[in-house]
């Protein structure tokens, strides 16, 4: 690249801060302080590919400041998701907030539904649930990523909040608003509103999502799967829970997790269920429901 000249056109430039940040990410910066004339592009690029790493986030931080530094740049709508997504935790939180005053000094109202789930997401994150749905009702036409987000921070809430139902209701609400819109749901959309099922004890609802995921050929991939798991344990319904569990080709943690809770939950410390015999059929089950 360096010998035909490519190095000095930044698409090509950006695929190799891309890979050398997948290798070495002080090789990647090494790269990135030669250049003589950054993009914002090049910026995002490198800022993306450092806030995948916890301990790069300062450093990409630093990286965001250094775009003002150039008289003909400014950040765009692709430069803060990813630094949004890395201050959503402490000790990050009030970076997170700055940024979203640059938001609106920079961009406002030109931002767009990916840079507005990210903003919603990081309050949810705060538990700022009240921010996260204002910002969403500012949005004409939610698209996908937009309605996950906000179904994601109710169903994240609804879980950290005992006795407290309303969120996982105002979930169920929300994916019905999301059908009316005609938007189709996703892997992410069903896990949120699973997880909004399982607080409720929603269990009509909670197969009706596991029949949608069968039906439209969707992944039921561990993250579905422990959902489902989740919900099932907790509607009273641990065989069920038990096969879907031995149907999960690939099993995280928190997969196993969720059986284990299940188990300990109905009284199964120290035995486990058989799978099969005479342990209720998933799909029969599911026929009944619906």
């Amino acid at each position: 690249m360096i010998t035909t000249a490519l190095i000095h056109h930044s698409y090509p430039i950006s695929r190799i801060l891309l890979t050398s940040s997948k290798i070495s990410i002080p090789y990647a910066l090494l790269i990135f302080n030669q250049l003589l004339n950054p993009t914002t592009f090049l910026y995002n690029t490198m800022i993306s590919s450092l806030t995948v790493h916890k301990d790069h986030i300062q450093t990409a931080l630093s990286l965001y400041s250094q775009i003002f530094s150039h008289e003909n740049l400014k950040p765009n709508s692709y430069t803060y998701p990813s630094l949004l997504k890395a201050c959503g935790s402490h000790p990050w939180l009030n970076f997170g907030l700055a940024l979203h005053t640059h938001v609106i000094k920079f961009l406002e109202p030109t931002c767009d539904n990916f840079l507005h789930a990210s903003l919603l997401s990081f309050y949810s994150k705060m538990g700022k649930l009240g921010v996260s749905r204002h910002i969403f009702n500012q949005i004409s036409r939610p698209d996908l990523a937009t309605w996950n987000a906000i179904l994601g921070a109710y169903a994240h809430n609804s879980s950290l909040s005992f006795d407290d139902d309303d969120l996982a209701l105002e979930a169920l609400s929300l994916f019905k608003e999301m059908q009316r819109s005609k938007i189709r749901p996703n892997e992410l959309t069903l896990v949120a509103l699973v997880g909004a099922c399982a607080e409720l004890g929603y269990l009509s609802q909670g197969v009706w999502a596991h029949v949608y995921v069968l039906k439209n050929n969707l992944r039921l991939n561990h993250y579905v799967g422990t959902s489902l798991i989740d919900m099932y344990s907790k509607c009273g319904c641990l065989s069920i829970a038990y096969q879907l569990f031995g149907q999960l080709s690939h099993k995280d943690t928190l997969c196993y997790n969720a059986m284990i809770r299940g188990f300990a939950t109905h009284g199964f410390g120290r035995r486990k269920m058989h799978q099969h015999g005479h342990s209720t059929n998933l799909y029969t089950t599911m026929e009944w429901v619906l």
